[in-house]
């Protein structure tokens, strides 16, 4: 057997990854192996960096490359679905077994037995990471011992269920920027993209964009592709907000994301092939969130789709619309592809 043992892709650091006083107190409960919190759930809204938070404990764990300090089995499982949890315990399992079942729900069980079993695992540390948990009721059964010293658990979730906080799992809310750090955070990337800014103008586009981790990180590339300073973005933001709430005069919330979300595929359409990016976000929108094949996105029916759109779009350039294009797509945003945190 040679360890250690990898399974799942830890998502790499998002661009500027910004370091967050969450994250200090998340390696307080988690780094030191023998203390009482062994199942930490990262809790908040979209787009407020769970996943980064995750992924970061998970690298910085994985560096470790003291045999007597390392971490052995670290398994990254992206908890949308019951079935991604379990294909990721399969998935170790084998590395762990010379024979497994070849049923994803049978292999589990048995990952999970070598986890409660100390003459199993003989005390070697081991990290487990469900990602973006959508419906705790639904995996129950496959949540790793809460009893073993050797192991931790962590979990991002939108959820806040009281089951989240029984069974030695503990409760961690994960919010916005604070101030320092959204300021901290638009520095570092303004200032590698040579954009001159101050503190108060930096302060006013953060607070704009309401400190979140994710529009923050869809605005700096925006700003540096066309050349905009603080002022110049928050100009376009403001009018494609003000367009949104002319559209959707219903919505409850009118969110900076949608805003930010918007003008970023407004960009990316003039890329080339030009006009393709929003109807292929409309698309993977329409797709399971958990993962999608390469090959559904490229096959015939696929880019048949995107050139009709492509050209119908091209055709009516020139007609006047209520709907700015990809507003349509806007209400599926939660299921598009998520940005690293």
């Amino acid at each position: 057997m040679d360890w250690p043992v990898r399974t799942g892709a830890v998502p790499e650091a998002a661009a500027h990854y910004q370091h967050r006083t969450v994250a200090d107190r998340l390696d307080r409960d988690l780094h030191n192996f023998g203390t009482v919190i062994l199942r930490q759930v990262l809790s908040g809204t979209g787009g407020v960096g769970k996943t980064q938070l995750a992924a970061h404990h998970a690298r910085t764990l994985r560096a470790i490359t003291d045999p007597h300090h390392r971490v052995d089995l670290l398994i990254w499982a992206n908890a949308a679905t019951r079935t991604g949890i379990t294909t990721a315990y399969a998935h170790a399992a084998r590395q762990l077994y010379t024979t497994v079942p070849d049923d994803a729900e049978d292999a589990a069980q048995l990952l999970l037995a070598w986890l409660c079993d100390p003459n199993q695992h003989q005390g070697r540390r081991w990290l487990i990471v469900w990602d973006d948990l959508a419906d705790p009721a639904a995996v129950q059964n496959l949540w790793p011992p809460h009893d073993q010293p050797c192991g931790r658990m962590l979990a991002t979730t939108r959820r806040r269920d009281h089951t989240l906080t029984t069974q030695g799992r503990h409760l961690l809310d994960v919010g916005v920027y604070t101030p320092a750090e959204a300021r901290a955070f638009l520095t570092g990337a303004l200032d590698e993209a040579g954009i001159a800014h101050t503190d108060t103008e930096l302060d006013a586009l953060a607070h704009a964009l309401g400190h979140l981790p994710l529009a923050l990180g869809q605005a700096v590339p925006y700003m540096a592709e066309l050349g905009l300073d603080c002022n110049g973005y928050l100009e376009v933001f403001h009018d494609r907000i003000n367009t949104l709430r002319e559209v959707f005069p219903d919505w409850d919330s009118d969110t900076p994301l949608a805003a930010t979300w918007d003008l970023s595929l407004e960009r990316a359409d003039t890329f080339q092939p030009q006009g393709v990016a929003r109807p292929l976000m409309g698309l993977i929108a329409l797709l399971d969130s958990e993962g999608i094949p390469l090959p559904v996105l490229t096959a015939p029916p696929a880019r048949d789709y995107l050139t009709a759109i492509r050209d119908k779009t091209a055709h009516t350039a020139g007609e006047p619309k209520r709907t700015p294009p990809g507003c349509q797509n806007i209400r599926c945003a939660p299921r598009w592809p998520r940005w690293p945190g």
